[in-house]
């Protein structure tokens, strides 16, 4: 597809491309880029509110939105026509006539033309091949037929549609998302359901939109406290609104316990870290050291005093960390961790885990025994 600068300032000087066969929601989202380019192009025709929309917008829509058909003024000919022998001024003003109702029908050529362009630029041509007449191309094919063509032949929802995009909201977002689009792209999975005569009601979209927020366990506490509400209350506005706040404070915790990481190895130094508690390398690295044949971990033993370590039965030391279990690196522990996990708890420690992960992290755990080995 080839490229053009228009001369007219669009708010979409270039329409989101569409890749391969268009769908549904990639032609309402087409349509409406090139409906708001058409309005920001000023016309006095069809109420004078929409601008030139009237091009773009099938006649019968366009009716039912502004209540005036939009009807450009007959072309004026060659030059002003004078009739009988009429003074200057009268001549005067049937000149002004003439040049204002050729500038406007002008103005509209340039806004098709460009408009159309757009079009042709973001879908493959291959999906508008019935309209391209052999001689004149798309050039006696309005936009308004283009985008009925276009609709009729591939807006269509099917069965299967509607069967994939209600099964798209088990996977429609994830944390590292902003939640605001899981909102966006929930109201764009209603409207589908909507437009294909099976609607999902809100209360569909935000019961199936809480299992999925259940499976991915990111909202654990969340989840629990929107269980308790008020029936009156369980409505989606407010579901919106209740973990909107949730993932704000989410996000928050992360950026608190991400700080206190660094902090604390901002502040710590080389005379306080042991070589043995160097963090685990990456897994290409740590895959050349590991042996293939691995003895057993030795079974670690908990120290009497409240602490978040505890020491193996070859005298390593391992730190415990509530959302990722023991590991090697002293700065890393339940008050200092940079990821923690939903519900983390910063006072848990290797003697009181307070419901934490107890496991081990093995593959750091077997560079230990590595190195103590080549030491022996």
């Amino acid at each position: 597809m080839t490229s053009s600068t228009s001369t007219l300032t669009f708010p979409h000087p270039k329409l989101t491309p569409i890749i391969g066969t268009p769908n549904n929601t990639a032609l309402k989202h087409l349509t409406k880029e090139l409906y708001a380019n058409a309005r920001a192009i000023p016309s006095t025709r069809g109420g004078g509110g929409h601008g030139h929309l009237g091009l773009v917008m099938p006649a019968a829509e366009y009716m039912v939105v502004t209540g005036v058909a939009f009807q450009l003024p007959a072309h004026p000919g060659p030059g002003p026509v004078h009739i009988g022998a009429p003074n200057a001024a009268t001549r005067q003003e049937t000149i002004r006539a003439y040049d204002a109702n050729l500038k406007e029908l002008m103005l509209a050529t340039t806004v098709k033309e460009e408009i159309k362009k757009q079009l042709l630029e973001a879908v493959d041509r291959l999906y508008l091949a019935t309209l391209d007449d052999d001689t004149f191309g798309f050039a006696e094919v309005s936009i308004a037929a283009m985008i009925a063509h276009l609709r009729t032949n591939y807006g269509p929802i099917t069965r299967s549609t509607l069967e994939t995009n209600r099964a798209s909201i088990t996977s429609v977002w994830t944390p590292d998302d902003p939640i605001e689009t899981l909102w966006e792209r929930l109201r764009e999975i209603q409207r589908i359901s909507v437009e294909g005569s099976d609607p999902l009601t809100d209360s569909a979209i935000r019961d199936l939109t809480f299992i999925m927020f259940e499976t991915t366990g990111v909202f654990t506490t969340a989840c629990d406290t929107w269980r308790i509400k008020p029936v009156a209350n369980q409505t989606l506005i407010e579901f919106r609104q209740h973990f909107t706040d949730e993932n704000k404070e989410r996000l928050r915790k992360l950026t608190v316990a991400q700080l206190g990481y660094h902090s604390a190895n901002a502040t710590a130094t080389l005379a306080q870290l042991n070589i043995n508690d160097e963090p685990t390398l990456h897994s290409a690295n740590a895959a050349s050291i590991v042996r293939t044949t691995q003895p057993p971990l030795p079974i670690p033993r908990i120290s009497n005093n409240a602490t978040p370590h505890v020491i193996t039965d070859d005298g390593i030391q391992m730190f415990y960390c509530w959302t990722h279990g023991l590991g090697f690196n002293r700065t890393h522990t339940s008050a200092t961790c940079a990821n923690p996990a939903e519900g983390h708890c910063i006072s848990a420690t290797a003697t009181n885990m307070q419901g934490g992960k107890n496991t081990i992290q093995a593959r750091g755990y077997r560079r230990r025994i590595e190195r103590t080995e080549s030491k022996a």
